[in-house]
Order: C-alpha cells, then sequence, then structure tokens
C-alpha cells in the first residue's frame, strides 16, 4: 500500500524525492492559472470575487503538503508562484499560454528536478479530491508498467488525472481540451502503452460549468467558501 512522503523509509534520492518499495515516488504536477482569471465559465452564476476565491480554494484542496508527495505547480503568475510555495509546493513559472504549451514548457525543469519515476498531472479544480495522494499514490504502485493510468471527468470527456511513468511523460503530447480523454487513450494506444482508468467519484468530480455549481456533494464546500452564495 502507498504511504504518504511522511511516514516513508528514511533513506531518500537528490531533490528530497522518498523511496517507497524500492522506486522513486510519485509527483503530482498541477497547473494552475492566475485565481482572478479562473473559472470564467461560471460567470453567470459567480461574480468575479467569487470565482477568485472558489479557484483558491479547490487549488487549495489539490495542492496540500498532507497528501504527501512532491507537488509542482506550473503557472504564468508570480502571485501563483508564492502561493504555491506557501502549500509547500515546488512552482515552476512558464511564459506559454494555453494549458498544453505550459506543461510542455514546464517539463524540462520538473524532469530535472525530480527524481520521481511516475508522474500525475492533476487538474486544480476538484473539490473532493481530499485523499488524492493517497488514492493515486496507490494505483501508482499497482498499475502494469507499460499502462497510463487516466481519472475522466464524470462527463467521460475531460482527463482530471493522467498518470505517466516517467519514459512516457518525457515525450508525452498533452491534448487537453474537448475530448482529451479520448484523445490521450489514442495516444497511449498508438504508442502500444495500456489503458487503465481510475474509477473515483471523487476525482470524477470538477467544477468547470455552470452546471456543476448545482451537484450535490459540493454543497457544503461552496457555502464553506462563499457564505451566503445563491443560486437562480
Amino acid at each position: 500500500m502507498f504511504v504518504p512522503k511522511g511516514n516513508a523509509r528514511p533513506d531518500s534520492t537528490r531533490d528530497g524525492n522518498r523511496r517507497l518499495n524500492g522506486v522513486n515516488d510519485l509527483a503530482l504536477i498541477v497547473p494552475v492559472r492566475g485565481f482572478s482569471s479562473g473559472k470564467s465559465r461560471l460567470a453567470e452564476r459567480l461574480s468575479g470575487e467569487q470565482r477568485a476565491r472558489l479557484a483558491r480554494a479547490l487549488a487549495e484542496v489539490v495542492v496540500d503538503p498532507r497528501h504527501g508527495v512532491s507537488i509542482f505547480v506550473v503557472c504564468d503568475d508570480p502571485d501563483v508562484a508564492d502561493w504555491a510555495i506557501g502549500r509547500g509546493a515546488e512552482p515552476v513559472l512558464v511564459e506559454a499560454r494555453g494549458l498544453n504549451e505550459s506543461l510542455t514548457a514546464a517539463r524540462p525543469a520538473i524532469e530535472s528536478r525530480s527524481a520521481a519515476e511516475r508522474f500525475a498531472i492533476v487538474h486544480a479544480d476538484l473539490p473532493l479530491a481530499h485523499d488524492l495522494g493517497v488514492v493515486i499514490g496507490t494505483r501508482a504502485e499497482n498499475a502494469a508498467p507499460d499502462a497510463i493510468v487516466i481519472a475522466s471527468d464524470g462527463r467521460n470527456d475531460g482527463t482530471n488525472v493522467l498518470l505517466l511513468q516517467r519514459r512516457v511523460f518525457t515525450d508525452w503530447r498533452f491534448s487537453y481540451g474537448p475530448g482529451s480523454c479520448a484523445a490521450h487513450i489514442e495516444q497511449a494506444t498508438s504508442r502500444g502503452l495500456r489503458v487503465e482508468m481510475l474509477e473515483s467519484d471523487d476525482l470524477g468530480l470538477d467544477l468547470d460549468t455552470a452546471p456543476d455549481l448545482d451537484d450535490p456533494r459540493v454543497r457544503t464546500f461552496l457555502d464553506s467558501v462563499l457564505p451566503g452564495w445563491s443560486t437562480p
């Protein structure tokens, strides 16, 4: 079973990566936009100030030192970089715009700073991902050596979590956007890799569009982040 870094065995590798069961541990990669410009698709339901508060609160669920794994935050905003440091993460500032371009630009820096053998790209808007480190870490240790692992969104359209072996990550073509789950599966198949789906209600729920705000599973979270907010 995966053990978070705080309870890991005392032997370690370079750059602070701990070793678990004889292999280098997992690193999370979380792209985070500037909070003031995030969640634009919720504009019909939330004010700009509410969207900024929500974006930050969502990111804090995912970028949490209690997950017990190394976390890289990919961003183009110095304020987000400072926030990431305060959350115990390592920021990777890029000048690229767009999710796919930003991840591609950040890859060399991440590979040079981390000895992890597995990288999980995780969206920053998963309000129920409180056990993220354990869930992904356990699946990483049990995944087939020639497999990628995907946790899709509730519509089986997006890729909320993408777990890649280091050798696959190094030249992976990121295909985020509409239909990203199918695009990533197609790429894996074309490369002779297996695809394992991580079925998780918690990781499958993202707050991306206005209807997502009506999901009863996030009511408590929204009320705590945005006291007094109302729906039409």
